[in-house]
This record gives structure tokens, sequence and C-alpha cells, in this order.
């Protein structure tokens, strides 16, 4: 079993996500807590989310934007909980790119 650290990021450190404060400031949790390396916070992300149900055109356009994400290498950030989320999480974990994950 492979154990990760720990970290407590407060809001405005270096490793807070620029983004939560600027966009989500009158929501913005005053500390978030990240398991792992928190540096990746700091790439390109990139957030998606989808439907429970899909047109068929816009699944396999979705297939085609993955594999293009993948090999760009850009950070993806989801819950991968619906059917085409979790399609796309397989696509990402055939990459070299981090993704997070939030614990259930």
């Amino acid at each position: 079993m492979t154990l990760y650290k720990t970290s407590r990021i407060e809001n405005f450190s270096h490793y807070h996500p620029s983004t939560s404060n600027k966009y989500l400031s009158e929501f913005s949790t005053p500390s978030i807590t990240a398991i792992g390396n928190p540096d990746i916070l700091q790439n390109k992300t990139l957030a998606i989310f989808s439907s429970s149900k899909c047109p068929g055109k816009v699944i396999l356009q979705t297939y085609d934007v993955m594999k293009n994400i993948r090999e760009a290498g850009i950070t993806v950030i989801s819950g991968f909980h619906s059917p085409m989320e979790s399609e796309c999480l397989n696509i990402l974990l055939k990459g070299k790119q981090p993704i997070p994950d939030k614990p259930e």
C-alpha cells in the first residue's frame, strides 16, 4: 500500500489554485486539503463535467478531444462519476499527465 503525504493548502498560498479565488471568491474555503503532490495544482487544468446521457455524436467527439488533451499533458479535474466522465478517465489514465482526484 502506497502512503501519500497530506498537506493543508491555505487560501492565497502559492499552491492554492488562483482560479478558485478569482472566480469563486465569495464561496472559496479558507483552505483545502491535498493528498499527494500539490505542485500539479499549478499546471494548466481543465475541468470536465458531463450529463449521465450524451448523444452519440458528442461521445465520439469527446473521445477525440480527450485523446488530444492526454497527448498535450493537460491536467484534467473531474469527479469522474457519469459514464462519459468515467470513459474520459480511462482515456486519460493511458497518459502521463497528473490527474487530481478527490476522496469520496
